[in-house]
């Protein structure tokens, strides 16, 4: 949101569980009032059950989309929201990254530009990490998106199958968020 009578959108909320993450991202707000914007899809979901060795050396996301801006670009509409990756694992290894980044708010410059989506959900359950080809924490984001205001970040956990309790993390990347 913003001031005025032409506010920008608000960008999507984050949903689910964080334990076990299977919801989709909710789409951001729109803007109308003469001055129409879309918001941002959320993102999808997505969920891996491997009983061997996971090898992410590619990327999997589930981002949600940025808002989009007025023909005039005056209103920006809300970012989508990030959705969730759930992964059930052996091994987990590769040097690839794991994402569901809230979406960029739309850039409307005289009435407001839209809110950042919140970040969505990752969970992973492995057996053991392989110890020569790690998939390193620095890899793995749940972010808020920009805009007129940062979307709320999202979260991580993390659970070896040995272990009674697992580990959550909720990270902005040092911006406060809705």
């Amino acid at each position: 949101g913003d001031y005025s009578d032409y506010p920008g959108g608000s960008g999507g909320l984050t949903y689910g569980f964080s334990t076990q993450p299977t919801n989709t991202g909710s789409g951001g707000g729109g803007t109308d009032a003469g001055y129409p914007a879309s918001g941002g899809r959320g993102g999808g979901a997505i969920k891996l059950n491997v009983s061997g060795t996971t090898t992410i050396d590619g990327s999997i996301t589930a981002n949600g989309e940025n808002g989009g801006v007025d023909s005039k670009n005056y209103c920006g509409g809300g970012g989508g929201s990030g959705g969730s990756i759930y992964i059930i694992t052996g091994t987990l290894a590769g040097n690839g990254s794991i994402t569901t980044n809230g979406g960029n708010g739309g850039s409307g410059v005289t009435y407001g530009a839209g809110g950042g989506g919140a970040g969505g959900r990752i969970a992973i359950e492995y057996t053991t990490i392989d110890a020569t080809n790690p998939i390193g924490n620095n890899k793995i984001f749940a972010y808020g998106g920009s805009g007129y205001q940062y979307g709320g970040a999202g979260t991580i956990y993390t659970k070896q199958a040995s272990a009674v309790n697992g580990d959550l993390l909720v990270d902005n990347n040092n911006n406060s968020g809705a």
